[in-house]
């Protein structure tokens, strides 16, 4: 079994599938039939796995030594040794970006997974290189056999290493999708490709959609774990209070108040102006709370994280935030972006405008085509009377989140600030 492992962690799958064959033929004790019979399974299920994913990864590490032609030769890693470290929130982007990038370019070890391959790409430094990467990987992907659904969920993340934000990216992607998708025979990729499209097109630019319509007959897992947040944040955002309340009366209680969608639909219930249903958010949230907190610092998961600080400001509650939380949280987080983040939440919390327009300054000079930076800076900025820098920055925030719930109150205070400058 040590040795199958080994052969398709190298990509040698007529070795693998010669001890497949063997496998069927073992001798073993009758009291161990049934645990041959288990294993035997098991090793062809691998084995297929790995017939639709291996050729993917060959041709991702080919191409990223054509990207890299004189990296030095690395070391053999073991996949034990990789698997235990491969946190990216607990290092540099640097030592991040060193590390799969040795992994990328071994001759020992065939890496077949997209999710490997699209953190690689978020890893590099935005530059035509990047993109041209990206785009590559993307086609790479679709032509690939690799299983829908897990193909599926890498394609969601295409925003992440292509800026959709860019018209000129953002169609030539969609006219990626448009070329390789197929709706009979991967109905999960199809669906990633049009709700990306959808998300990262007309709903960021502030066009109006009809989610429902634009969606119909789409096939996937998570559809409507992606639907009902996408359509609350969508009317949050642009304040449609009454479709947004019609909205939340056909939602029913145990999908509402789910831990799924609470971190979306108490703050549309607060909007909504719903005091019942807010009362019983209120209820989730507290039993929810040390779950939650304890999640965010084991796993650094920022959807936690996001919970914790809106649920103590919600309730005026500022034990929902356990001591040192914080301070456990920052030592973790070494990635600078996720860094940056994190003490932009807390200051902003913590209502430190000097802070907060320390770190989001940081995050916006280094990151400038993540706009959601630009809108904590706007506000910083206006509470520390800097008002023109503050208006320059929110334009930046308004002009491309048009998504985000907060995109209207931003709205509002770039319209207030301009009509009283300093």
């Amino acid at each position: 079994a040590q040795i199958f492992e080994r052969s398709l962690s190298i990509g040698s799958l007529d070795l693998a599938e010669k001890i497949f064959n063997e496998s069927t033929n073992w001798k073993v004790p009758p009291q161990l039939r049934r645990r041959h019979e288990v294993l035997t399974s098991a090793i062809g299920n691998s084995l297929q796995r790995a017939k639709l994913s291996v050729p993917f990864g060959k041709s991702m590490h080919k191409m990223v030594r054509d990207f890299y032609p004189n990296a030095p030769p690395n070391d053999i890693i073991e996949i034990s040794d990789y698997k235990s470290s491969v946190d990216l929130k607990r290092l540099t982007e640097k030592e991040a970006l060193r590390s799969l990038l040795k992994r990328a370019l071994s001759h020992t070890t065939i890496e077949s997974s997209p999710r490997f391959w699209f953190d690689f790409a978020e890893l590099m430094p935005r530059d035509e290189k990047q993109v041209k990467f990206s785009f590559q990987l993307i086609e790479n992907l679709m032509q690939s056999k690799i299983p829908d659904l897990e193909k599926s969920f890498s394609l969601f993340s295409s925003p992440s290493i292509i800026d959709t934000d860019d018209k000129d990216l953002r169609e030539r992607l969609f006219l990626i999708f448009e070329k390789y998708r197929n709706k009979e025979k991967e109905p999960f990729s199809y669906a990633a490709t049009i709700i990306t499209e959808t998300q990262s097109g007309d709903i960021r630019l502030g066009k109006p959609v009809n989610i429902d319509q634009a969606w119909n007959g789409l096939k996937h897992p998570v559809l409507d774990n992606i639907l009902m947040p996408t359509k609350i944040g969508l009317l949050m955002a642009h304040k449609n209070i009454e479709e947004l309340q019609q909205t939340l009366l056909k939602i029913s209680d145990d999908q509402l108040f789910s831990s799924d969608l609470l971190d979306v639909s108490w703050p549309a219930l607060i909007m909504s102006e719903f005091p019942d249903k807010v009362k019983k958010a209120e209820q989730k949230a507290k039993e929810s709370a040390n779950q939650s907190a304890a999640k965010a610092a084991r796993y650094l998961d920022f959807q936690s994280i996001r919970f914790i600080y809106d649920s103590a400001k919600r309730l005026n509650d500022k034990s929902i935030i356990p001591d040192g939380w914080f301070e456990h949280l920052d030592s973790e987080i070494v990635s600078e972006r996720d860094r940056y983040s994190l003490r932009i939440i807390n200051a902003e919390h913590n209502e430190n405008w000097e802070e907060l327009a320390k770190w989001s300054g940081k995050a916006v000079a280094e990151y400038p085509t993540y706009y959601n930076y630009y809108r904590p800076r706007g506000y910083a900025l206006a509470k520390l009377g800097k008002t023109q820098e503050a208006i320059a920055a929110l334009n930046i925030y308004i002009k491309f989140s048009k998504d985000e719930v907060h995109w209207k109150d931003a709205v509002i205070l770039l319209d207030s600030l301009k009509k009283f400058p300093e």
